[in-house]
């Protein structure tokens, strides 16, 4: 989960960030009001249930996870998400939560439609125990009304938050009244390494087949997908996972290669969609920036030559995992390359010692600085935040829960299995020892065992784990924690200072503009994708242009300059 992961990223992890980030199609959500009273997908809890599973009350001291056993409902706030299965007991880490721990969730869907299923909460007053979403309008409404639940009297009682995140970072997210009502999600700090989950990544076995030809510019790219289209008829050159609301990923990627300061998110219909002149400190038309439109007709001509997945628009991340593991793509650009590409090399490698696939360095425009890319972002806000609602019957046991995930056990619980399983305690430098179930195991065998994919809570937790285990061993590091080292490297602007830029007052102007806007550009990039020629792309370019600029994308602009020069402010950049 995860829009860069701290890269933020973090992905994407990957894994499950795995990132860091895919998604679904939007289904229209369907509240199931049975007759047992489970109403919304929240399961109203029975007066003797709650108090025992519930039963942990406040203490003057800090409660300690596992005493007692502790239930809450989970809900992410997101059309794309699908739960997990956290609230079952089918892999070793989840059974010995709840063992152990005696931690139980129940996970609530979005049902593909994340903004209506939210509304519903709000309209009937019925919300889980806790919502993982976005910073912006919906939590701050939340937050004023109420809903949320204040953490501030818990930051000195459960330390890891407070130790991990910057005094700086606590307070860029608390809202307007001075209070902390989220657990920043996926966060960095000053302290940590830049990481990223999202970037390019190249089948092993193809390219050495194919002998290893350079590949740093797109003219490069262009004539290696050539020759994997003659040579291998059942690869798919280049894939981009899903489409999701008009997101075609490889786009960004491409995007993000056409010059400086070009982060990938700038161009997605639902990330900036608007291009930050760093000299001038505003935000300028995305239809300005000549690379908007230069990736578009990369993206176009690949894609009529066939050297693109051609069901971009309709494969689900099942049929794009499916490929990968089969060694079916040569190239991939995705948002969560680290969770997607992790378990495909992992899988590959079992069967054949020099299949998989590694992680490429972002190609680029002809004629442009490499070392002047900045594709990716990074930031110590995080992807989004974990709240606690008001109608949670025991909110500090769960947010001592959260804070326990974000301590050295319990992040190492979360990315590397339960203690006994593959490791057994500490060594000096704080990686958790691997055991002998560990050395005599598979890749495949954690994978299928889904080690690393409980991933409710990051923190730079992860990031001090990693580096502890490449002192241990560096063999020890997964390629997951490779890659996202790897992909950081090209993570060189502070996200921070776009905080809450596009946090538009419900119902307001600038809100309905944004929706609107974002309904123009899902079929504006279909249309410049399928253009079948020149002039076509052309004309579907210039109509999307003219019809956001009618539709009011420049009081966007204004909108989020304004608070992108607060948030310098505030910064002190």
């Amino acid at each position: 989960m995860k829009r860069n992961k701290v890269g933020i990223l973090l992905i994407i992890l990957i894994f499950g960030l795995t990132a860091v980030l895919a998604g679904c199609n939007s289904n229209s959500a369907n509240v199931d009001k049975e007759a047992n009273g489970n109403k919304n997908g929240i399961e109203e809890n029975k007066a003797g249930e709650s108090a025992n599973e519930n039963a942990q009350s406040k203490t003057e001291g800090p409660i300690e996870i596992g005493k007692e056993p502790l239930k809450f409902s989970f809900y992410v706030n997101y059309d794309w998400y699908a739960p997990k299965g956290f609230g079952s007991a089918t892999t070793p880490t989840l059974k010995w939560m709840q063992d152990e721990k005696k931690v139980n969730f129940e996970e609530i869907s979005a049902n593909g439609n994340a903004l209506q299923k939210l509304g519903t909460m709000i309209a009937s007053n019925e919300f889980p125990d806790v919502i993982q979403m976005d910073r912006g309008a919906d939590y701050d409404k939340l937050a004023e009304e109420g809903k949320l639940v204040a953490l501030d009297e818990y930051l000195e009682k459960y330390p890891n938050l407070k130790e991990i995140a910057d005094e700086a970072t606590l307070n860029m997210l608390r809202s307007k009244d001075g209070k902390l009502y989220g657990i920043p999600n996926w966060f960095g700090n000053s302290k940590g390494a830049r990481t990223n989950n999202s970037g390019w990544a190249i089948n092993r076995k193809i390219y050495k087949e194919l002998g290893s030809p350079k590949l740093e510019t797109f003219d490069d790219l262009y004539a290696y997908l050539n020759m994997v289209k003659d040579k291998y008829p059942d690869v798919v050159p280049l894939d981009t996972a899903n489409t999701n609301g008009g997101v075609v990923q490889v786009q960004n990627f491409i995007y993000g290669g056409m010059g400086e300061e070009r982060q990938t998110w700038y161009t997605k219909t639902d990330g900036l969609f608007a291009y930050p002149d760093m000299s001038k400190k505003e935000f300028t038309s995305i239809f300005d920036d000549p690379a908007f439109k230069e990736s578009y007709q990369l993206t176009n001509k690949l894609f009529r030559e066939k050297l693109l997945t051609q069901d971009a628009f309709t494969q689900k991340l099942e049929q794009f995992g499916e490929k990968l593991n089969n060694g079916k793509i040569a190239v991939l650009a995705v948002y969560d390359v680290t969770g997607n590409v992790q378990k495909a090399n992992d899988i590959l490698q079992t069967k054949d010692k020099d299949a998989g696939y590694d992680f490429m360095a972002f190609p680029h425009k002809p004629g442009q600085d490499p070392a002047k890319l900045s594709p990716g972002g990074y930031g110590t806000l995080g992807w989004n935040v974990n709240t606690i609602t008001t109608s949670a019957k025991n909110p500090e046991a769960i947010f001592a829960f959260f804070d326990w995930l974000m301590s050295k056990e319990g992040t190492a619980v979360a990315a590397y299995g339960p203690p006994g399983l593959y490791w057994e305690g500490f060594d000096a430098n704080g990686a958790p020892t691997p055991n002998d179930n560990y050395k005599n195991s598979t890749p495949d065998q954690r994978n299928t065992d889904k080690i690393g994919d409980f991933n409710m809570q990051g923190s730079p937790r992860w990031g001090e784990l990693s580096d502890a285990r490449l002192k241990q061993d560096p063999s020890l590091q997964t390629w997951s924690e490779k890659a996202n080292l790897f992909y950081g490297k090209w993570s060189n602007i502070s996200n921070d200072q776009f905080n809450n830029v596009q946090n538009f007052t419900p119902n307001s102007e600038e809100q309905l503009v944004f929706t609107q806007v974002k309904q123009m550009m899902e079929k504006a990039v279909a249309k410049m994708v399928f253009a079948k020629n020149d002039a076509d792309f052309n004309a579907a370019f210039e109509e999307a242009k003219k019809n956001v600029n009618e539709a009011g994308y420049d009081k966007l602009l204004k909108f989020m300059t304004g608070v992108w020069q607060e948030n310098i402010k505030k910064m002190g950049l």
